[in-house]
């Protein structure tokens, strides 16, 4: 998971951010069209759903580029035959499962288990 996949996804949804509100302003050219016989509170109850769903999204990113770098770790360590014991309890999972790990019950279970980290 690298540093500028982070960083592209923080620019996206900044600019999303940023237009959202925007057009949800008044100095939006479609605003007066758009927003037509909405009541201010109405069209901030909108623009905040609508932020709700871009954080969420965003974070969702997130969690996929983490959950992605756990299981590339996870085949990466199989396939090297790396001899610590991390590595070690992988590939015991290997030979049950391959590529079919629960992330959670699997490979957190495994890093927890047999890493050199603190607990936390």
């Amino acid at each position: 998971m690298g540093s500028q996949a982070i960083q592209a996804i923080a620019d996206y949804h900044n600019d999303v951010e940023r237009s959202l509100r925007l057009y949800f302003s008044d100095v939006s050219p479609s605003f007066s069209v758009r927003f037509l016989g909405l009541r201010p509170e109405e069209i901030l109850t909108e623009l905040t759903a609508r932020l709700e769903e871009t954080d969420q999204r965003s974070a969702f990113f997130i969690l996929t580029l983490v959950e992605a770098a756990f299981r590339i770790d996870y085949e990466c360590r199989c396939k090297r035959r790396m001899k610590d014991e991390l590595s070690r309890a992988f590939r015991a999972i290997w030979k049950s499962r391959e590529t079919r790990v629960s992330l959670e019950e699997d490979i957190f279970e495994a890093w927890r288990d047999h890493s050199t980290g603190h607990g936390r």
